[in-house]
């Protein structure tokens, strides 16, 4: 009985993010709580993502879907009344139905997102 059970399990989902959040629409600038999410960006809008790293100067990358550009180098800050991140300024450069973003540090910080940028 147990062996059919297991057979009739659902599989766990794969990737970074089991489960996606709901759609919404970016309002400026997101951290590392709004990992995950799916957002709408508008042609030549901008969407500001913050990444906060757990050690000083820890170097990321990134990987972006296609619609989406970086058309800065990501910021580095590691001011007294914040923690150390990095900002990043991403613009919505063509539509695309869903695209997804990636920035992973060197010390292990992850950052997830799915982007949506509809025809004008």
């Amino acid at each position: 009985m147990l062996i059919l059970l297991l057979a009739c399990a659902e599989p766990e989902p794969e990737g970074p993010c089991p489960v996606w959040a709901d759609e919404a629409v970016a309002d400026g600038v997101l951290d590392n709580a709004h990992d995950c999410g799916t957002w709408t960006l508008a042609v030549d809008e901008r969407l500001y993502v913050n990444v906060y790293i757990e050690e000083i100067e820890v170097p990321c990358s990134d990987v972006i879907g296609e619609g989406i550009e970086r058309p800065y180098e990501p910021a580095y800050t590691n001011m007294s009344n914040d923690a150390p991140k990095w900002t990043y300024d991403f613009h919505g450069a063509s539509p695309i139905e869903l695209t997804e973003i990636t920035i992973t540090c060197e010390e292990g910080t992850e950052w997830h997102a799915r982007v949506h940028v509809p025809a004008p």
